[in-house]
């Protein structure tokens, strides 16, 4: 179904319906830095903590001795495990239940600036994060690398898995997927996620898309500086098994509780987007430069859904589309708004 609606001479607002459709990298070239293997500490060499860790790297940032991190700046009786140094990076292990941790700092290539990367392999967020099941955020599925970068600033940084002495679980993930990064001051996500591991709902939105389920969204972007404090608890969980969209009400509940525990600003500082195929078309639409995003909406919601710069439908241009899947309905919807100025002469309006 197609509704055209006109606001002005000037635009008209598109509104259409999608049923569920099923249908069916480049590497860096690693750089040579010096590494270091630090031994355990019964070896007689002392091994930071990760709360010794975090607060030298913040320190090196030149931020103030009162800056911490929930979740990990209090984390002085675990100690890291595996510790390597180079002129680079410097990265340890540690294992919590059955998630194994990646924790270290590195300098953004090109740059002088220090960065503190947390490194989760094969987890989901529901794994770490508790409270995500029924939001967006708790229909990612598994990811088989889960990073948060910490930066004292705003900074673009390119080719970081060209850092040999990096862990390799983070040099996969960064390959191909995550050539140049824009990264926020505070804490920023990023992670690779299968299109097939995502729940059903999100699964129905880009397959309406005909986007292939093999197709990985890099995702990336800023989160609240609090989501890792609960990260290290001792307790093992299960994530979020069925990864369905809660209902609206149900939704509101759940994120009235997030930000009680992580923070009033935890829905304003959420903004993720990954990359979808360049070129996209289906039924009449043609879509490019597509993504999709996850953020903070207004009245304490998550936005969530799909943008692209530009859609043709037919001959006809749309800026400003937006496909969303409504967990009420369980349908898709798309919408956009088509500049006259610019389809004119495929139209002809009577009067």
């Amino acid at each position: 179904m197609l509704t055209i609606r006109i606001l002005s001479r000037a635009f008209v607002v598109l509104a259409f319906i999608f049923g569920p459709i099923v249908t069916k990298v480049l590497y860096a070239q690693d750089s040579v830095d010096s590494v270091e293997s630090t031994p355990s500490p019964t070896d007689g060499v002392a091994v930071p903590t990760v709360a010794d860790l975090v607060k030298s790297t913040l320190n090196e940032m030149g931020l103030p001795d009162s800056e911490h991190i929930p979740g990990l700046s209090n984390l002085d009786t675990l100690t890291l495990s595996q510790f390597n140094q180079s002129s680079k990076a410097s990265f340890g292990k540690i294992t919590i239940g059955n998630v194994n941790f990646n924790i270290g700092k590195f300098l953004s290539p090109g740059t002088s600036t220090p960065l503190l990367l947390v490194n989760a392999e094969d987890v989901e967020l529901g794994n770490i994060i508790p409270g995500l099941g029924g939001t967006p955020l708790g229909t990612f599925g598994k990811t088989t690398s889960l990073n948060f970068i910490f930066s004292p600033k705003d900074i673009t940084t390119k080719n970081i898995a060209s850092i040999n002495s990096l862990p390799d679980s983070i040099k996969k993930a960064f390959r191909g997927n995550f050539s140049q990064l824009y990264l926020k001051k505070g804490m920023n996500i990023v992670a690779p996620i299968k299109v097939s591991n995502m729940s059903r709902e999100i699964k129905d939105l880009l397959r309406s898309l005909k986007i292939n389920l093999n197709h990985t969204l890099p995702f990336s972007g800023t989160i609240s500086t609090s989501i890792l404090k609960h990260a290290f608890d001792k307790r093992q969980r299960s994530g979020n098994k069925k990864k369905t969209l809660a209902t609206e009400s149900q939704m509101k509940i759940r994120t009235r509780a997030l930000m009680a525990d992580f923070g009033q600003d935890f829905l304003k500082t959420l903004s993720l987007q990954g990359s979808l195929p360049s070129q996209i078309k289906i039924e009449g639409l043609t879509l490019a430069k597509g993504t999709f995003y996850i953020k903070g909406g207004e009245k304490n919601t998550f936005d969530f859904g799909i943008s692209a710069e530009k859609v043709k439908l037919d001959k006809l241009q749309i800026k400003r589309s937006k496909f969303s899947y409504d967990s009420e309905k369980k349908r898709v919807y798309g919408s956009g708004i088509l500049d006259i100025s610019e389809s004119s002469k495929f139209l002809d309006w009577p009067g």
